[in-house]
């Protein structure tokens, strides 16, 4: 009997850590993702403002600086939106990366009951 719970105890612990193997390598994955998605957004937004410094650099009067308000406004509504789409696609990343660890360990929840509480059940009930 004990030998059995033993074999048991050993199968689900190998599993479980099969299991957070599997967790640990799905969040490196989202973490890679979220990351890509940082540094790309970085990138972009960094060849925006150098264009647009660029541009600024060249500004020798006032009715040049003029013209440029626009553009400056322009400036920062794209670097918002970016920001924000970038941030929601963050949110969704990780949001999908919890899911499934989510689902990885409510399955091994739901294997441990299947070898452990079902079978005590049985054994109380009779």
């Amino acid at each position: 009997m004990f030998e059995q719970f033993n074999t048991k105890l050993i199968e689900v612990s190998k599993q479980f850590a099969d299991a957070s193997f599997k967790a640990h390598g799905l969040a490196m994955e989202g973490f890679e993702k979220v990351v890509n998605i940082q540094i790309a957004t970085l990138e972009d937004r960094y060849n925006a403002n150098a264009a647009f410094f660029g541009k600024a650099s060249e500004v020798r009067g006032m009715e040049a600086a003029k013209t440029l308000l626009p553009e400056t406004i322009a400036l920062n509504r794209e670097t918002a939106e970016t920001v924000i789409a970038r941030s929601q696609e963050v949110i969704g990343v990780v949001t999908k990366t919890n899911e499934a660890i989510t689902a990885l360990f409510r399955g091994q929840i739901e294997a441990a009951n299947e070898n452990f509480v079902k079978p005590a059940a049985r054994k109380a009930a009779k």
